[in-house]
C-alpha cells in the first residue's frame, strides 16, 4: 500500500488517487492475463500522473495512462501467442498429412489379397 492509500484509509475519505489505484488492482487482479508483473507495471505508470486537485481530470488521464500501460506489456504478449499460434496450426497441418497418407496406406493394406498357396 502507498501513502496516498494508508491515509485514505486512517482517515476514512478515500481520495481519487487512492480509488483509482484501487480499482485499478481489483480489476487487474481479477484478470487471468494480468499477473503481478503486469499490476505492478500499470501501477507504477498511472504513479507517474500528477494530481492537481481536479478529480475528472486526473481520474481521465490516469485511465488513459493504465491503458497504454496494459498495451504495452500486453500486446507483445499477445503477438507471441499469436506467432505461436500459427506455428502450431503449420505443425497441425503436417500432422494431418500424416494421418490422411496413412489412412489410405492402410486401406491400400486393408485390401491387398494374398495367394492361396505361397510357394
Amino acid at each position: 500500500m502507498s501513502e496516498v492509500d494508508v491515509q485514505a484509509f486512517l482517515t476514512g475519505e478515500p481520495d481519487a488517487v487512492a480509488m483509482l489505484r484501487a480499482g485499478l488492482v481489483h480489476q487487474l487482479e481479477s484478470s487471468p492475463s494480468c499477473g503481478p508483473d503486469v499490476v505492478n507495471h500499470v501501477l507504477s505508470r498511472v504513479a507517474e500522473v500528477p494530481h492537481y486537485g481536479d478529480d475528472e481530470a486526473y481520474i481521465t488521464y490516469a485511465v488513459a495512462v493504465s491503458k497504454a500501460a496494459l498495451e504495452e506489456v500486453l500486446l507483445p504478449r499477445i503477438a507471441a501467442l499469436e506467432a505461436h499460434n500459427a506455428a502450431l496450426e503449420v505443425q497441425n497441418t503436417v500432422l494431418e498429412a500424416h494421418i490422411e497418407q496413412s489412412m489410405r496406406e492402410f486401406e491400400l493394406f486393408r485390401r491387398m489379397t494374398t495367394p492361396k498357396t505361397i510357394q
